[in-house]
């Protein structure tokens, strides 16, 4: 195959890709998009060769499907894809070393794969399992590990896992509150990587195309059928794991959610379409009417949730200083009357500034936070929650402190147009609200307390990071997650992405998901990953929807990216042995 064939190959799952993911939702296209650029990696003249057409796979697979980003911002755009098509030419790299076995084999023939047989310890181990199994299982945990390095630990943006475009198949979707999205990853790939195998059992022989080769009918055929057997198996086991935790659910009523919608969409670099009065009297004005229709029906509402950055700052620090501190705090009066008026909770996004900066001090030095209020009726102080995870070139640029200069260059790609970052805060993995549930009262007569967490914006994104916010020694600490997020930045694709991506959330950790967004899709989701009362993008409006708490504290929301991390020791193994056998 020329390079310019290997090329062309290894971009053709950008455009598969693109149906496959929200909001075509053609789950299904996943199953073999993979297998063209497999057929680039593992066909390249050597391993620089398989590294080129990973690159080569990776830009136009991002590309296309980051399309939406180019809007935010357009060098940003261009570093980031860069930068994410390394990971799929390390891919590249490394499937290209783990498919030795199986490339010699149908290379050259019967007596190389005795010489490769040879080679593999124990002494007798065939292709059945070197060229079969061995690839079946180390390709998928290869991908798989680095795929979780790319958008995990790698700190970017975790979009487009392979694992998120199934969530039209819900059953095989369970198996996410054991391994995370990342054991479907690593199914869809074993999907991809044995319809490969098929195809080089057919037709991988350079020198006969025909099934009379010696290789294909001796001992192909054998390692085929076994690689088939056992993932028919596996895949059965999966949707029987699916089915029976999707019926086992048994939740318990929780609070009735009100979430409001606006439709404020961002100019390029994050300017805002709206005055900031314009976006307060929306909100209040939206949630008043939808209070009082609600009343009129004989509805209750124990929380009203509105989106990310829809208020002004509100902490009690900015609202004692000077400048706007008479706005701020007229502000800060009405959310308490609105609260008090209709007798239900408030949550919304809006800035924090812990400290006030003086008069004329450059506003790049301000400690600027990203946060989520709670103002209860009652009470006469709110509780506030500081997001944690930033997103890189959108809330902050690296460097900073350590490296002004590079800090300064990188800053010219960033997605926003003004000169301040967003700080991180600190105690996240401790802070869940309580929400007094009106809906349903306990034997003593008292309110019902159901907890929430409030990823804000992608922090939903971060498996890992969210099943820490579940996490504690006396068991799982909140029942459903309330996530405020802003997709305004963006258009309708990546709005049906993010949803799409989030829904895991909810089966990782077996919690209903209350979302309310900016431009949308705002709604809800349940313990089993079902979308309910999701609003139309791009339109304003709000939902109701009794949220159920689920009882289950499942092995992810314990202990995390364990199915990762297996992934990345097998990757490593097998290239230690791929290495002693070269």
């Amino acid at each position: 195959m020329r390079w310019w064939q290997r090329a062309l190959l290894a971009m053709v799952p950008a455009q598969l890709f693109l149906l496959a993911f929200a909001p075509m939702d053609q789950f299904y296209i996943a199953w073999f998009a993979m297998v063209p650029w497999l057929m680039a990696v593992t066909s390249a003249r050597s391993k620089r060769g398989a590294l080129l057409a990973g690159y080569i796979g990776g830009l136009a697979f991002f590309g296309l499907n980051f399309w939406w980003l180019w809007h935010a911002t357009f060098y940003g755009t261009l570093a980031l894809l860069l930068y994410l098509a390394s990971w799929w030419a390390i891919a590249g790299w490394v499937i290209y070393v783990l498919s030795r076995p199986l490339r010699a084999a149908l290379s050259h023939g019967l007596d190389e794969v005795d010489r490769i047989a040879d080679d593999c310890p124990p002494r007798g181990f065939r292709l059945l399992d070197a060229g079969g199994w061995r690839v079946i299982i180390t390709v998928p945990a290869a991908w798989t590990a680095i795929e979780w390095l790319r958008g995990g630990v790698g700190g970017m943006f975790p979009w487009f896992a392979l694992s998120q475009s199934q969530i039209p198949l819900l059953p095989i979707c369970q198996i996410a509150d054991i391994t995370g999205h990342w054991g479907v990853t690593f199914w869809v790939m074993m999907c991809n990587t044995l319809l490969f195998f098929a195809w080089q059992r057919l037709w991988g022989s350079r020198t006969d195309r025909t099934l009379t080769d010696a290789v294909t009918s001796a001992v192909l055929r054998r390692g085929f059928v076994f690689s088939t057997s056992g993932f028919i198996a596996i895949t059965l086991l999966i949707a029987a794991y699916g089915f029976w935790r999707m019926e086992q659910t048994q939740s318990q009523p929780g609070p009735n959610v009100l979430v409001i919608q606006s439709n404020f969409p961002h100019a390029r670099g994050g300017a805002k379409t709206v005055t900031q009065q314009e976006q307060i009297d929306f909100h209040f004005s939206t949630t008043a009417d939808a209070m009082n229709e609600l009343t009129a029906r004989g509805e209750t509402v124990d929380l009203v949730a509105w989106s990310e950055t829809v208020m002004p700052p509100m902490n009690p620090e900015v609202r004692a200083g000077a400048g706007g501190a008479g706005f701020l705090n007229q502000v800060h009066n009405d959310l308490l009357a609105l609260a008090r008026q209709f007798d239900v909770p408030l949550m919304f996004g809006a800035y924090a500034v812990p400290v006030v900066q003086e008069k004329g001090a450059p506003i790049n030095d301000a400690d600027i936070r990203n946060a989520v209020y709670l103002y209860l009726p009652g009470a006469s102080s709110q509780q506030r929650y500081d997001k944690v995870r930033l997103v890189p070139f959108g809330e902050f640029v690296w460097f900073k402190k350590t490296v002004p200069w590079l800090h300064r260059l990188l800053f010219r790609v960033a997605a926003y147009s003004v000169d301040y970052e967003i700080t991180p805060g600190e105690t996240a993995q401790e802070i869940a609200f309580a929400i007094p549930a009106r809906s349903r009262i306990n034997q003593n007569g008292d309110f019902d307390q159901s907890k929430c967490v409030t990823p804000i914006c992608m922090e939903d994104m971060d498996s890992a990071y969210v099943a820490g916010l579940f996490r504690s020694q006396s068991g799982k600490r909140a029942g459903f997650i309330m996530n405020v997020t802003n997709d305004g930045w963006f258009n309708h694709s990546q709005k049906a992405g993010h949803l799409q991506a989030a829904t895991f959330r909810s089966i990782e950790n077996r919690v209903w998901t209350a979302r309310a967004n900016n431009t949308g899709a705002s709604g809800f989701i349940d313990s089993a990953g079902r979308q309910v009362q999701i609003l139309a993008s791009n339109s304003p409006g709000w939902a109701l929807q009794q949220v159920q708490i689920d009882p289950r504290y499942c092995f992810y929301s314990k202990f995390g990216d364990v199915f990762a991390w297996g992934c990345v020791l097998v990757t490593a193994a097998a290239i230690f042995i791929a290495w002693r056998q070269r």
